[in-house]
């Protein structure tokens, strides 16, 4: 079980809106807190105070420190916010929570956290995000320094249901007693039975995880699956059904500009590939992709560009220069971002087939021997073969696969669940 503990806040969160991804990567605040700093601070901060006490904090700031994770908590833990209203005081808690946890001080994190959480004055959506960063505390504390999760986050106070399933994620992927992770993932289930069925698939992939981790034949695991043939969100049903491909929004960087939204291109089959500008396997994407969009005409593609700010000024050029003609979406946030959670995509490339009704065909495309002959296997509806093996990525571990057809997760993998 240990293989599957990669904390973060936002694993907390569903899939598609990367707000229950169930395996995300380590880096978890970096995005919040990360690079740029300064203006993503200050909108954080902005939400709940308005811009005047954000600056007035700011200005306090070295950016020096801002900039360094070891520096950041500090910086911030030094940082008196007398005068300010209750809202500045707790968003700064919250960030404070959030930036020792990323400087690797998961205890100083938990103190900060349930400083907000022992509040009875703290709104109902600090207390989540208050008790998801908490929650990524205690996966980061050693397994000797653990309490039960589940139990010791119920005596904080009220959270939401998201929270508490995302409890008994982490307090299933901390078990050795296989069982009992089971036990914990159905509870959580049964928590989430009335969110959308994208939101909620990444606990029923988890789950098929740890029923072939005890030995699960391919026949019991497609017994308990066939318990669940009426939700939508189990990866396989008894009727054959395939998962809801995860969200996909974002801003596209290629000549055209704009937001491109998957949701749009349901009328054909789409090719979804992630790679990054920067990432020596990924060259060879955008021939292979060209080359299938020219033999199927009917077919779409995007590319998913995981390159961070460092690399993004440099993607109109490399879009040129490999000839690509299809959307290509970027946020620069690289690993840092919503979407590579969402998809739970732990290496480059990555190459999925989402048919034009919107669902997942396949998830592991890419090879590098027989890629094209995979495609047409995956158009034709022939089953996909097993992932093969990842490169890793730069800064992102490798994760096991979960479970065909949604995987690996990440993300995200939440990316929690």
């Amino acid at each position: 079980m240990g293989k599957f503990s990669k904390p973060s806040w936002r694993s907390a969160l569903p899939v598609g809106s990367s707000r229950f991804g169930v395996l995300c990567p380590a880096q978890i605040f970096q995005k919040c807190l990360g690079t740029p700093f300064t203006p993503m601070l200050l909108s954080l901060l902005a939400l709940a105070t308005g811009a005047g006490a954000a600056d007035e904090l700011l200005a306090k700031l070295p950016p020096e420190a801002l900039a360094d994770p070891a520096a950041r908590a500090p910086a911030l833990a030094a940082l008196k916010p007398d005068g300010f209203d209750a809202p500045t005081r707790r968003r700064l808690s919250q960030l404070l929570a959030e930036a020792w946890l990323d400087a690797g001080d998961p205890a100083k994190s938990t103190a900060a956290a349930e400083l907000l959480l022992g509040d009875p004055t703290t709104p109902a959506g600090e207390r989540d995000r208050a008790a998801l960063t908490w929650i990524a505390a205690w996966q980061a504390r050693p397994a000797a320094e653990r309490s039960d999760v589940v139990e010791r986050l119920g005596k904080l106070g009220p959270v939401g249901l998201t929270v508490q399933a995302r409890a008994l994620t982490a307090r299933a992927l901390s078990r050795a007693d296989q069982p009992a992770a089971l036990e914990d993932l159905d509870q959580a289930l049964a928590l989430l039975k009335a969110v959308e069925p994208g939101e909620r698939s990444p606990l029923y992939t988890l789950r098929m995880t740890v029923m072939e981790d005890q030995g699960a034949k391919p026949a019991e695991s497609a017994a308990w699956l066939a318990t669940h043939a009426d939700d939508p969100a189990a990866p396989i049903t008894t009727t054959g059904q395939l998962p809801p491909a995860p969200a996909l929004v974002g801003p596209r960087v290629d000549p055209a500009k704009g937001v491109f939204d998957l949701t749009t291109r349901r009328n054909a089959p789409v090719l979804v590939a992630f790679i990054a500008s920067w990432d020596k396997p990924s060259q060879a994407v955008p021939a292979v992709l060209q080359a299938a969009l020219t033999k199927h005409p009917e077919l779409q593609g995007v590319v998913v560009a995981l390159d961070g700010s460092d690399t993004l000024p440099d993607l109109p050029a490399w879009i040129a220069k490999q000839h690509l003609t299809v959307p290509v979406v970027a946020d620069g946030l690289g690993w840092d971002g919503e979407l590579d959670d969402a998809w739970r995509v732990a290496a480059l490339p990555r190459l999925f087939l989402v048919n034009a009704q919107g669902r997942l065909v396949a998830d592991a495309l890419w090879s590098n021997a027989d890629t094209g002959l995979r495609i047409e296997a995956a158009l034709a509806g022939k089953p996909a073969e097993a992932p093969p093996a990842a490169n890793p990525a730069q800064d992102k571990p490798v994760q096991a696969p979960v479970a065909a057809p949604v995987k690996p997760v990440p993300a995200p993998a939440p990316e929690i669940p």
